[in-house]
């Protein structure tokens, strides 16, 4: 899968999210919310990069 420095950004930042949750550093509900946020803005980039089609980089 192909992806900007942009989302791959937003990606470390939910796998931190998740890691401090697993640990306990954080309010689970918390959590899931800016996960839930992380996702809709890295679909939204995905869908509006226009470098590559979007089914390119989903199957990819």
């Amino acid at each position: 899968m192909i992806f900007n420095m942009n989302s791959l950004d937003t990606i470390n930042e939910a796998l931190v999210l998740i890691g401090r949750a697993r640990m306990n550093r954080t309010n689970c509900r918390e959590t899931l919310d800016a996960l839930w946020e992380l996702l809709i803005n890295l679909d939204f980039e995905l869908r509006h990069n226009h470098d590559m089609p979007i089914s390119y980089a989903l199957v990819n």
